[in-house]
C-alpha cells in the first residue's frame, strides 16, 4: 500500500540539457520540472511532476530524465532514470506542459522539506523566436488576454477576468468600493484595489502585492490566484512565457 505525502516545500532546479554544438544559433532551451506530489512504499518513491517548456524552441523527445531527491542536509532519499517510450514520443511547443509520473529506488525515508535535481537530455528543433509580449498558456493551450501581464516589483500581475473564466469562476466588479469578487459554487475570493488584504471563503488573507487597475482592467498577482485556485505555474523569464497547469 502506497502512503501519500503532501509536499510542504521544495527547492526547484532547472533542467540541464546537452545541446547540439554544431547548431548555428543559440536557442533558449528551458524546461522546468516541478514535483507535484510524492508517494512511497518500502522500496520506491513515486513522483508526480509537471514538466514545462519555457524556452523558445520545440522539444521533440526526451532521451531520458534523471531525478535525484535529497533531504535539505543532502542525504540521498531516492534517485531514478526514466527512459520511457512515451517520453521519447513527446513533442511540446514553447509554453506547453505535460504531467509526468515515475518510480525511483528509495535509499532513505522521505523527509520534509526536501530538494531535488532533475537533469535530462533532449532533442530539439524548430526554433521559434518570441516577441517581447508575455505569452500565457493554461494546460498547454495558448490563451489571449485582454491586457498583457505586467511585472511590478518582481511580482507578475495578470488580468483576472480571462484567467478566472478558465477556472470556471464568475467575476463581479463593484465600482463603489473598488473590489472584484470571484465565485465558483460555494467558493468565493474577494480582492480590493491597492489593498494587500484579500478574502478567501470569507477569511482574510495577506497577499504580497496589491491588485491594481491598468487600462481599465483589474490586475492581480498570479502567485495568489493560482494558489487560491489550486493550480501551479512556471515562468520563463528569458522567453516571457507564463505556463499555468491544473
Amino acid at each position: 500500500m502506497l502512503k501519500k505525502y503532501i509536499i510542504i516545500t521544495s527547492v526547484i532546479f532547472s533542467c540541464l540539457f546537452g545541446l547540439n554544438p554544431s547548431y548555428a544559433q543559440s536557442p533558449i532551451v528551458d524546461v522546468n520540472f516541478k514535483v507535484n506530489d510524492i508517494y512511497e512504499d518500502d522500496e520506491s518513491v513515486i513522483i508526480q511532476a509537471i514538466v514545462y517548456n519555457l524556452g523558445n524552441t520545440n522539444i521533440n523527445g526526451f532521451n531520458d530524465i534523471d531525478v535525484v531527491l535529497k533531504s535539505m542536509n543532502d542525504e540521498l532519499i531516492a534517485q531514478g532514470t526514466f527512459e520511457i517510450d512515451d517520453l521519447k514520443a513527446i513533442s511540446f511547443e514553447p509554453g506547453e506542459s505535460f504531467f509526468f509520473t515515475g518510480a525511483m529506488n528509495k535509499t532513505a525515508p522521505v523527509t520534509y522539506p526536501y530538494k531535488y535535481v532533475a537533469e535530462s537530455s533532449v532533442n530539439w528543433n524548430n526554433i521559434t523566436e518570441l516577441s517581447n509580449d508575455i505569452k500565457v498558456y493554461i494546460n498547454s493551450e495558448k490563451i489571449t488576454l485582454e491586457q498583457n501581464p505586467v511585472i511590478i516589483n518582481n511580482r507578475m500581475l495578470v488580468p483576472i477576468s480571462t484567467i478566472a473564466s478558465n477556472f470556471d469562476y464568475e467575476v463581479n466588479w463593484n465600482q463603489s468600493d473598488k473590489t472584484v469578487t470571484l465565485t465558483s459554487g460555494p467558493k468565493s475570493v474577494k480582492l480590493k484595489i491597492n489593498s494587500t488584504i484579500a478574502s478567501v471563503d470569507n477569511e482574510n488573507v495577506n497577499i504580497d502585492t496589491a491588485p491594481i487597475i491598468l487600462n481599465n482592467r483589474t490586475m492581480v498577482p498570479i502567485s495568489f490566484i493560482v494558489d487560491t485556485f489550486g493550480a501551479d505555474y512556471a515562468w520563463g523569464a528569458q522567453t516571457k512565457i507564463l505556463s499555468i497547469y491544473y
